[in-house]
């Protein structure tokens, strides 16, 4: 079976600054960019069957400039994409914090909150492992580089290890961080969470 290198777009200027993104295609800046390069040097040896990628932007341009080091075809998948979260794009966290009763929820008990379009956390969850169920079944063994958000990494590391969706956010994945998750028949093994080259502890 497949083991997923699982990778987080770089840092935004969005990101920087705290501010929702959600789907909107905001471009990495350069400490993204450097992030994004470190991973690549980490990576580099490895032999991947594709790089499947959010077709969002920012994740998107992080593909891309790992396809630059392994050498593999870079696929927008759109099961990859960020959680819907169009009702708080562009406004800051510190104000949602502070004034968005849902948004406070969504951080404490994501499992109860109600995101886009009446959407909620195990609706979105069940679309992401479709496609990871999907990327299995095209992919019997070898290794598949999957490059996408922060939410969306969590999500698909809670079903693959069993964890309860309302422990999502106990879970920390950094921008431009690895985590290396090998998907057997029967039992999945989270081999690495969240490696930042260089990061001090």
């Amino acid at each position: 079976m497949p083991t997923f290198y699982l990778i987080r777009h770089g840092q935004t200027d969005w990101n920087q600054k705290k501010i929702v993104m959600g789907k909107k295609d905001i471009p990495l800046n350069l400490k993204g960019k450097n992030e994004i390069a470190a991973i690549g040097k980490i990576i580099a040896g490895v032999k991947f069957s594709g790089i499947y990628c959010s077709p969002i932007k920012r994740a998107r341009e992080t593909a891309d400039l790992l396809a630059k080091k392994v050498k593999a075809q870079v696929i927008p998948y759109e099961p990859l994409t960020e959680i819907p979260l169009d009702m708080w794009e562009g406004e800051s966290i510190k104000k949602l914090l502070d004034s968005d009763v849902n948004f406070k929820l969504y951080l404490k008990s994501p499992e109860k909150a109600i995101l886009s379009y009446g959407k909620s956390i195990k609706d979105f969850q069940k679309d992401v492992w479709k496609g990871v169920v999907d990327l299995q079944s095209k992919h019997s063994e070898g290794n598949l580089c999957i490059v996408t958000h922060s939410d969306t990494i969590k999500i698909i590391l809670c079903k693959s290890l069993g964890l309860n969706i309302k422990f999502l956010h106990r879970l920390n994945i950094d921008h431009g961080s690895l985590s290396i998750l090998h998907l057997g028949n029967e039992v999945a093994n989270l081999q690495v969470l969240n490696y930042v080259p260089g990061a001090k502890f």
